[in-house]
């Protein structure tokens, strides 16, 4: 056994001006860049996955708990909401309730129709303050009555021209028309269009003010887990205990073209790393027919000399693992550093009006490192083992023979 690994390791290590040691070379680069290429798209992939997931799920909750058809008058009560969400089996959840309001805001010359999401700012809840672009401050309950702040877009703000701290009229459409002045506390962006032009952040008594509610009357909850990948398991367990006239949804129901996009790049991913796959198993499988016909003579010789088939086929595939091996090191060199230094630079940007973000996202797992290491390694691992039983199979030493 040390003999066949030595003379993979004499192998392995050729003349820098013989051919071989240029294939060993070109194996190497290509196993490293495969393996580098698939580690930045799949730490791409899943960053873009969880950084527009946060942001969907920071604003609207995991899970939401609302009544059916709120527009035509069907609202939830607290008193018999709040018994079934405290009774339910979330731990380390909170509950924010909330409602909804169509209003046109006016400021000067602009109107703007926009949806007014009002907030239970007595709860912890929706973090809006990661969205600020300025203000410096979110929403914050008053002692007495009800706040009369606004958090508008960066979108809608622009279209009204309005600043932080300007007031604007707020205009209910109800029966009857309900006119309040509002002041901007500040303006945030979340670069989804489904959100930043559409809604504006206020409190929620203003909301049940201008509706004429009762302090008890609310469109929904929206529930916000320590562990979001629960949410579907919360939501069925939810919806067992509500009534008919109550409807339990997550966000991937509420923006379902955002996760149908998602789950494209996830897709991409794999069929790029695919390619990538074919075109390393066809690169170690050139390296092994150079080997083979650079190190004909060298194998008869072994072969007349009474060595086996699985012999031969252990030389020339433990050569090749020394191949794979330098690619491997270097590929997560290369992989795992391009990413650390997007992930603290942020030196590739991106069109925040397509894809969401205004950086290329980069997540950290190990899984994933390991899952694409395991990948390369395996598909290499079959691809050369299979090509050297092939080459081992072969009538080598009649090459030598002299005719």
């Amino acid at each position: 056994m040390r003999s066949i690994h030595f003379i993979a390791w004499r192998l392995r290590n050729a003349s820098e001006r013989s051919f071989l040691a240029t294939a060993h070379k070109i194996g190497a680069i290509s196993v490293a860049l495969g393996l580098a290429t698939s580690l930045i798209a799949f730490s791409v992939m899943l960053g873009f996955e969880q950084s527009i997931v946060k942001k969907l799920t920071h604003l609207v909750g995991h899970v939401q708990v609302m009544a059916y058809a709120p527009a035509q008058g069907r609202l939830l009560r607290r008193k018999q909401v709040e018994p079934l969400l405290q009774a339910a089996d979330m731990p380390s959840h909170t509950a924010q309730a909330f409602a909804h309001t169509a209003v046109l805001l006016k400021s000067g010359r602009e109107v703007e129709g926009i949806l007014c999401r009002g907030l239970d700012l007595e709860r912890p809840g929706a973090p809006i303050h990661h969205y600020l672009e300025a203000g410096g401050k979110t929403l914050r309950p008053v002692s007495n009555g009800y706040s009369t702040e606004l958090l508008l877009s960066r979108p809608m703000a622009d279209r009204l021209e309005l600043r932080v701290g300007a007031l604007v009229e707020l205009h209910a459409l109800g029966h009857p028309a309900r006119r309040r002045m509002a002041r901007v506390a500040g303006i945030y962006a979340t670069h989804v269009a489904d959100i930043d032009d559409k809604i504006a952040f206020c409190d929620l008594k203003l909301m049940q003010k201008l509706q004429g509610w009762t302090p008890d009357m609310v469109e929904g909850y929206a529930v916000f887990l320590s562990h979001p990948s629960e949410a579907v398991e919360v939501a069925s367990q939810m919806l067992r205990r509500v009534d008919e006239d109550t409807d339990v949804r997550i966000a991937q129901e509420q923006y379902p073209a955002i996760f149908d996009w998602l789950g494209i790049v996830r897709q991409n991913a794999f069929i790029f790393t695919a390619l990538i796959l074919v075109v390393i198993a066809f690169n170690l499988t050139s390296v092994v027919l150079v080997q083979s016909v650079e190190r004909t003579a060298l194998l008869s010789f072994f072969r007349a000399m009474g060595a086996s088939q699985q012999q031969l086929q252990r030389m020339m595939f433990y050569s090749s693992m020394g191949v794979l091996g330098r690619g491997l090191v270097w590929g997560n060199v290369i992989g795992l550093g391009v990413c650390a230094l997007q992930s603290q630079g942020n030196f590739l940007t991106l069109d925040p009006a397509h894809y969401y973000l205004e950086c290329v996202p980069i997540a950290w797992s190990a899984w994933v490192i390991a899952g694409v290491n395991g990948g390369v390694l395996g598909a290499a691992v079959l691809t050369t083992w299979v090509a050297t039983a092939a080459i081992a199979r072969l009538k080598l030493i009649q090459a030598t023979q002299f005719r």
